[in-house]
């Protein structure tokens, strides 16, 4: 897909998804690790799917939307929102609320994106919405994730390893997505992942959003030119 070319996404409307049966209601505790101020940030998830002929006749938002409602039964804290307490401690509240949902229509194909789709793909201010009120790290819903990390310490970057988290196996009924992993890198945090592009060679996206002035050195040894 030419570079700078626009595709329309039309969004539904937000709703929230809770648990097909009762689950427990009760205060579960982070732990330290979880719990630390650098680790207090939204990042968004994303992925592709190629269509399959189970899918004939079914409709994907129905599916998933199922299939969310009979997870939050075993993973019940991920309907829960997080509350702070003494001393900054976070705790979930498995209150049963819900995870946020939408359903949404683009017009193009993953044949027109093409390797697009790898980060930073430049499509993802259209494919992503923006919930108002969902993006604060308090009493929002914890699998609707977008954001900007608060961690600031000087000399310091942070790199995940998400090609063992299992994104490739998450399968709705068609298959395991060809992409799978985070939709880009945000300030001073980056992850890397496994993929296979449009002509099936196996590798690794690494995403990475650095300092303008960082990419200078760049620039000067003919990597090209700074974003």
């Amino acid at each position: 897909m030419p570079s700078g070319t626009s595709i329309l996404v039309v969004h539904g409307e937000a709703e929230l998804v809770v648990a097909a049966r009762a689950t427990p209601r009760e205060m579960k505790k982070l732990s330290d690790i979880d719990d630390q101020e650098g680790l207090r940030f939204q990042h968004a998830i994303v992925m592709f799917y190629q269509k399959s002929s189970v899918m004939e006749g079914k409709q994907a938002a129905m599916v998933i939307r199922y299939g969310f409602g009979e997870a939050l039964v075993h993973y019940y804290p991920l309907a829960g929102r997080l509350r702070e307490g003494p001393n900054r401690k976070l705790t979930v509240d498995c209150n049963g609320e819900g995870v946020l949902f939408l359903e949404a229509e683009a017009d193009v194909s993953l044949k027109e994106l093409g390797n697009s789709i790898l980060p930073p793909c430049p499509h993802m201010k259209e494919l992503l919405l923006h919930v108002p009120g969902s993006q604060n790290i308090h009493g929002c819903p914890l699998l609707f994730v977008q954001g900007r990390p608060k961690y600031r310490t000087k000399g310091n970057y942070l790199i995940g390893d998400t090609s063992d988290v299992g994104f490739y196996d998450v399968d709705f009924g068609w298959g395991s997505p060809i992409y799978g992993g985070p939709a880009g890198a945000v300030p001073f945090v980056s992850f890397y992942g496994r993929f296979t592009n449009s002509e099936g060679e196996d590798g690794f996206v690494v995403p990475f959003l650095l300092p303008h002035l960082s990419l200078s050195p760049a620039q000067d040894h003919n990597c090209g030119p700074c974003p």
